[in-house]
């Protein structure tokens, strides 16, 4: 086994973009792919009421995805050439009454599977998880019974502990990945060590803690930009002064109206060779600098309800549905969708960052290498 095979150095490592580099070169070309990633919303609805909620409309009306089209739909983009398929979405994926056949049918046809979940029905899901997933991230944000209830508006903390400790316990080889998610409010800044110890005491893997965005999803944060700041500021020195096993990773993503606040905060990501420098960016994302979102067809949003969007952060925004697909009447399948070629205007509108106004920037670290690829003089190629 490779000697630098930690969870840091290969599931979590910044260099497995590098993976997609043939993509990369050809959107950097101008040229199109397939998607990498297929998000299938198994399920539209919730049991929990979190405030900052990213479909707090709950615009998908609890539809339910029939299992037999699931499995059609995720046989369509295999067989398109998309490998990784993630469960989050529109709702709550372990709500489906079906969903570990769906996992295991997702497995048997060679995907590679990751879970989104707020933790409901970990128990009874325990074992398709350990026997299918790459990894499975559980959005807790309140780190005490009390700031759960307060967030989530569900009184589940001691159950949802037991659980997760259980789960990690039955786990025998090195996948799934299991994190914990944490997305604060300037008034949790207290919580951040309750956090990091839950990550402990339950053995996962890693715990993400970042402050709540609000703007991009349709509704005023509750938290200035100057708190949100100093929030983060806190997140940082907790995760550089944790000494522990447990991987602690400090969200570093900013809303525009921090980042145009102007407030400093620490660089969570840096360089660690001998010439490590911090860039100084001058946007927040590059997609603000260039107009351009190359890498917008990374990633294939399926709905519920069977709306196909693309990227994570147009779900849900009707002015950007890519198409309804009709499987029940076999009428327009994904493959359907992806021949017709129907989408292509509505994806360059992506593209050209119409959606700028929504984005959380999942794809900025693929459009940097995007638009380094694409320039047509690269300086500096030969030195080492």
């Amino acid at each position: 086994m490779n000697i630098i095979d930690s969870l840091r150095d290969n599931e979590l490592s910044p260099y497995k973009i590098w993976a997609q580099y043939e993509k990369l070169l050809t959107l950097a070309k101008g040229g199109d792919v397939c998607p990498s990633t297929l998000e299938l919303d198994v399920f539209g609805g919730c049991n929990h009421f979190c405030r900052w909620c990213v479909d707090p409309a709950g615009s998908h009306n609890n539809a339910v995805l029939d299992t037999n089209v699931a499995g059609l739909i995720m046989k369509d983009a295999y067989a398109l050439g998309l490998r990784g398929i993630v469960f989050k979405g529109g709702g709550e994926p372990a709500l489906h009454p079906n969903f570990a056949k769906i996992l295991r049918m997702a497995k048997e046809i060679g995907f590679d599977i990751g879970v989104i979940s707020n933790g409901t029905n970990l128990k009874q899901l325990s074992d398709a998880y350990l026997d299918t997933l790459a990894y499975i991230r559980i959005s807790v944000d309140g780190a005490t019974p009390e700031t759960r209830k307060e967030i989530h508006g569900v009184m589940d903390f001691d159950e949802l502990k037991s659980a997760i400790t259980e789960f990690t316990a039955k786990r025998q080889k090195r996948h799934p990945v299991i994190g914990l998610s944490f997305c604060m409010e300037y008034t949790q800044a207290g919580e951040i060590p309750h956090a990091i110890s839950l990550g402990e005491e339950t053995s996962v893997d890693y715990v993400l803690i970042r402050p709540i965005f609000g703007e991009e999803i349709g509704y005023k944060p509750s938290h200035s930009p100057k708190e949100a700041a100093l929030l983060r500021t806190e997140i940082v020195k907790h995760a550089a002064n944790y000494k522990g096993d447990l991987l602690v990773m400090a969200g570093d993503w900013k809303g525009d109206n921090e980042f145009l606040s102007g407030y400093e905060t620490p660089t969570v990501s840096k360089m660690t060779r001998r010439d490590a420098f911090v860039q100084n960016q001058r946007f927040n994302g590059i997609e603000h600098l260039t107009g351009r979102c190359p890498a917008a067809g990374l990633i294939l949003v399926v709905t519920a309800d069977l709306e196909v969007y693309f990227c994570c952060c147009t779900r849900n925004l009707r002015q950007f549905r890519m198409g309804i697909l009709q499987y029940d009447r076999n009428a327009f399948t994904l493959r359907d969708f992806w021949e017709s070629a129907a989408y292509k205007p509505q994806l360059e509108r992506l593209k050209h960052c119409e959606c700028l106004p929504f984005c959380t920037h999942p794809m900025e670290k693929y459009n940097k290498v995007i638009e380094y690829l694409s320039l047509e003089q690269k300086h500096h190629v030969n030195f080492v």
